[in-house]
């Protein structure tokens, strides 16, 4: 039986990671500097309505910093660090700047990056894609999808309209469908060992050509120690592949705990973690569950409603439980919650699923009508149901749900107090019966 791994070991961390994180970031010198050493960590095309930049991504003397380039021009190569005399800085917001050089790019001997090869194998991917669809949305789409840059503005506001703009981001979703599809074909044909060793060095392969976004270093993190659990006897917990992902982007990057992506990435994380199990137990008032003796003995129009019934029970649980550590940020960052994500999200995760596992598979025919049902329902979503709700209401409302819970436990605990206070009185006096 494969030890289990303490989960209050990572979990405990978690706090001090983040609390370190803030100590640093608090006492870092905000850059003042307009020269230095500028490391490369991603090259990615940033496209507007107005105009569309190559965007260098990196830091300049360990600052997070964006370098924008015009694509018409002659682009240096990504593969090493550069550094500059003279530029000029801009301040975004906290721990975000982008830099605009004035001096020539020297490269620095004896250093590297990635980030050149990946960007090459993103576009030849991206260039492969829009050959093999007519279509050019869907396209788009795929293209983003698989490179994890989607390079049309338009499709990214209608996503976002409806909330479901973290679904073009590479994250768990992704690398959970990834590692299904890989298992589902690699452990029908090899032993569990040798399987799992080919498994880290195809999710290896993957992770460095997606680069390491907290999203997607999180997922990395999560599969990798599943599997070398796998290698060497123990099963790790949710909990504990949290708490390494999180020390592993703190550790290599402080500021990264500035990020939104980060920020919603880990809370959505640890509310399913804590409370899903809770919130599904809860929905099951409503949305019962059925023993499967009950269940092979209904009619066929039974069983699909309760099938769908069960559905709904899972989708709500997974999105309340999300919310549960999100929806503050989110309305922090974004003063609004788009309230038509409870409808979206029951659907368009299952079907963006099944669309990534028949292109995966070349179905193409399949692909291509799917994928432009998906996009038109998205663009197409009714205006009247696009209500956002501002921070003020949605603060108000959790009040409103927070006190009328309080007042249910309040009055439960009065009543299991009644009748506890009856028991001394039975006592003390007889029954005239």
């Amino acid at each position: 039986m494969p030890k289990v791994l303490n989960p209050a070991f990572f979990a405990s961390l978690i706090l001090l990671g983040i609390l370190s994180s803030l100590a640093l970031l608090g006492l870092y010198p905000k850059p003042h500097q307009n020269s230095g050493r500028f490391k490369i960590h991603e090259v990615s095309r940033s496209v507007s309505s107005i105009q569309t930049k190559v965007r260098y991504s990196g830091t300049l003397n360990g600052f997070p910093c964006a370098i924008y380039l015009d694509p018409n021009k002659p682009l240096p190569k990504a593969n090493k660090d550069y550094m500059f005399e003279s530029g000029e800085l801009k301040t975004h917001s906290n721990f975000r700047y982008t830099f605009k050089p004035t001096s020539p790019w020297v490269p620095i001997e004896k250093s590297w990056s990635f980030a050149h090869r990946r960007f090459q194998a993103k576009a030849w991917v991206k260039e492969k894609i829009h050959k093999r669809y007519q279509n050019p949305k869907v396209a788009t789409l795929l293209a983003g999808l698989a490179t994890g840059n989607l390079e049309s503005p338009l499709l990214s506001y209608h996503f976002n309209a409806v909330g479901l703009a973290h679904l073009l981001a590479i994250s768990g979703f992704h690398f959970a469908l990834l590692t299904f599809f890989l298992s589902s074909i690699l452990k029908k044909l090899l032993p569990e060992k040798v399987f799992a060793t080919l498994l880290i060095v195809l999710l290896g392969a993957y992770f460095f050509y997606m680069g390491g976004g907290p999203s997607i270093s999180r997922a990395w993190i999560a599969a990798l120690l599943y599997l070398i659990g796998v290698l060497f006897g123990y099963r790790t917990t949710p909990l504990n592949a949290l708490g390494v992902a999180l020390l592993f982007a703190l550790i290599t990057d402080p500021f990264v705990i500035a990020k939104i992506g980060f920020q919603l990435s880990f809370s959505a994380t640890l509310g399913i973690i804590l409370f899903y199990r809770k919130v599904e137990d809860k929905l099951c008032a409503f949305f019962p569950k059925r023993p499967y003796d009950t269940l092979i003995k209904m009619s066929l129009i039974d069983q699909c409603g309760y099938l769908l019934c069960a559905y709904l029970r899972k989708g709500l649980a997974l999105q309340l439980s999300v919310l549960s550590f999100s929806l503050p940020l989110i309305l922090f960052h974004f003063e609004a919650f788009p309230l038509i994500l409870f409808f979206f999200n029951l659907f368009v995760p299952f079907l963006l699923a099944a669309i990534l596992a028949l292109f995966a598979l070349q179905l193409d025919f399949l692909v291509t009508p799917l994928t432009s049902f998906m996009i038109t329902l998205i663009e197409g979503a009714p205006r009247k149901l696009l209500l956002k709700m501002d921070t003020f209401y949605v603060c108000l409302l959790i009040l409103i749900i927070a006190c009328i819970y309080s007042v249910q436990k309040l009055n439960f605990s009065l009543k299991l107090s009644r009748n506890w206070l009856k028991i001394p009185f039975s006592l003390l006096f007889e029954s005239k019966d």
